[in-house]
């Protein structure tokens, strides 16, 4: 994806937006992460924990446009992400993770709808749960959209305020 990265190494960078600061990582096959928190600070030790093995540093400028893609998607759900996704983890994660990259902005999916679009088991429920959970990838992975059988939201990795603020983007646009 970038010129001059090892293949270990992941280019980073951090933006500010309206939900707060985030963290947007590469690696040479397309962004492996999107990470939220409350500071730079909080960032970089959530980089850390995710990729203890990887080398990483900053990218540069044409790493900058990357990184106000993701703002862009952030700020305003109708937009269309182009740059490319890495997206790791096993079979079933990238099962539901896929499911959900299909989903419409704006309403809310179930863990059972998203364990039927699967193809999984009755009772899936709890490993969609899992799975939503290990996602590193805020907004490009919408994981804010999903909801239990009771229709309550599903613990959002990065906060209820932000689960909260990026659905009601998504309402306020698409209705």
């Amino acid at each position: 994806m970038f010129q001059g990265m090892q293949a270990d190494e992941l280019l980073f960078d951090t933006g500010n937006s309206s939900i707060g600061p985030f963290l947007v990582a590469s690696s040479r096959k397309g962004i492996c992460a999107v990470l939220l928190a409350d500071d730079e600070e909080g960032l970089i030790a959530q980089f850390r924990t995710e990729f203890p093995d990887r080398g990483f540093r900053r990218g540069g400028a044409e790493y900058r446009r990357v990184v106000a893609e993701v703002e862009k998607l952030i700020e305003s759900p109708h937009y269309v992400f182009l740059s490319p996704i890495e997206v790791a983890g096993d079979e079933f994660d990238q099962m539901v993770w896929a499911a959900l990259r299909n989903t419409r902005p704006g309403p809310t999916v179930s863990l059972a709808e998203i364990a039927r679009t699967i193809g999984a088991s009755a009772g899936s429920e709890r490993l969609v749960e899992a799975a939503i959970g290990r996602s590193r990838h805020a907004v490009l992975v919408p994981t804010h959209r999903v909801v239990d059988a009771e229709g309550k939201s599903v613990p959002f990795r990065w906060g209820a305020q932000r689960q909260r603020e990026l659905l009601a983007r998504e309402i306020a646009f698409y209705g």
